[in-house]
């Protein structure tokens, strides 16, 4: 590889590698805000704000991550309702499927 080229990729990648993400200890740089429209086994949302994204899409929310109410307590799954709105740090991966998927990784309710 040459160095200009070298110069380059270290350029275009040093943001993503020195930025934080939603918190400390999250490796995330995305947050979408979303509705949710249905709860199974994952969240249906459709989505309100995303730079990336838009439409509906599947959340998958694995029992290790944090799920907070609008005052910073944590909550759980079974605490979120149809209609909440909610932010959701995620990594930028979209699984193509339909409807896509993405893997939540902190989940803040923000409805009052």
């Amino acid at each position: 590889m040459n160095k200009n080229l070298k110069i380059f990729c270290i350029t275009m990648l040093a943001p993503f590698i020195i930025l934080g993400g939603c918190s400390s200890e999250q490796k995330s740089n995305f947050v979408m805000t979303a509705k949710i429209i249905a709860i199974n086994s994952h969240i249906e949302i459709e989505i309100i704000k995303d730079d990336y994204n838009s439409g509906l899409l599947w959340v998958n929310v694995p029992d290790s991550i944090s799920i907070l109410n609008k005052n910073g307590k944590k909550i759980s799954l079974t605490d979120l309702a149809v209609g909440d709105k909610i932010e959701i740090c995620y990594s930028g991966q979209v699984m193509m499927s339909y409807p896509g998927q993405i893997t939540a990784q902190k989940i803040t309710v923000l409805n009052d």
